[in-house]
């Protein structure tokens, strides 16, 4: 892409420089809210006054640790430390990315977090996003357990419960076929919070689509990879959905139980002897 915008001179291809911002006029421009922390420090770096007097509140900037109880989702397994420790840094900071290995625990992350802020906001409604049919039916069948107090709707794998009180569970593909009738009908303006599974998914167009339609204050992402190693996708996941807060790896997940120890299983099968010999 960079040599087509050399050879062409500019008129096609990319010039290898990324913008999260886009300016407005000669004195304003707009950036995603995942970047905030960056534009502050930066332009008090560069030496300019700076006012955040206008800046949205936080409404959990003082939970601690100990408010994050362990007994917040119903089930047999009580939140972790891990699984408390993102969800306090979720609930300070009001937006943000946990990196989660696989088989860690995200789907109750989520619920904890979301059945905290319905303490604290009792007419709050989430929106929960996943970006396929199987996972869809999964994270309902798990929600509703760990939530039995909240109404869940599932919005794809063969059903369209947009009306739930409480949760809506989605795939981008089903809400992007319905988004024109539910952006007429103010549906995407009913939720408190984007509850994002698999979010390297969300620097997606259609995903986009959805996640600027969702005024949301609270913005909450989660997967195994951050797709650290592509820029363009790692800058416009941080503008989503905020900074990396944590990182969830497997061993000590493995060394208390809560995943499988793997083996590796080395063969030498005599047949196999000099095989090769003659390459």
């Amino acid at each position: 892409s960079y040599q087509r915008y050399r050879v062409s001179k500019g008129e096609e291809g990319w010039d290898g420089y990324i913008r999260p911002m886009q300016r407005i006029n000669s004195t304003s421009a707009k950036i995603l809210r995942g970047h905030k922390e960056d534009v502050i420090r930066f332009a008090e770096f560069e030496g300019f006054n700076v006012s955040l007097k206008h800046l949205l509140e936080y409404p959990f900037a003082e939970l601690e640790i100990d408010d994050v109880r362990p007994d917040l989702i119903a089930g047999r397994h009580e939140l972790d430390m891990n699984q408390r420790q993102c969800i306090l840094d979720w609930l300070r900071a009001g937006i943000g990315f946990n990196k989660v290995t696989v088989g860690g625990g995200k789907t109750a992350t989520f619920a904890g977090a979301a059945a905290l802020i319905k303490e604290r906001f009792p007419e709050a409604r989430f929106l929960y996003i996943t970006p396929s049919e199987r996972l869809v039916r999964q994270a309902t069948k798990d929600m509703r357990g760990f939530l039995p107090q909240f109404e869940i709707g599932q919005c794809g794998g063969g059903r369209k419960e947009f009306k739930a009180a409480d949760m809506v569970i989605c795939t981008v593909a089903m809400l992007v076929k319905h988004f024109i009738a539910l952006s007429n009908k103010g549906w995407f303006d009913t939720f408190y919070a984007i509850l994002y599974d698999e979010v390297h998914h969300s620097p997606s167009k259609t995903s986009q689509q959805i996640l600027m339609a969702v005024p949301a204050y609270f913005r909450l992402g989660a997967s195994d990879t951050g797709k650290e190693n592509d820029k363009g996708r790692s800058t416009m996941i941080r503008g989503l959905f905020g900074p990396r807060l944590n990182e969830v790896h497997a061993a000590p997940l493995i060394d208390v139980g809560r995943l499988a120890r793997p083996h590796i299983y080395v063969v030498d099968e005599p047949a196999w002897r000099d095989r090769r010999s003659t390459v």
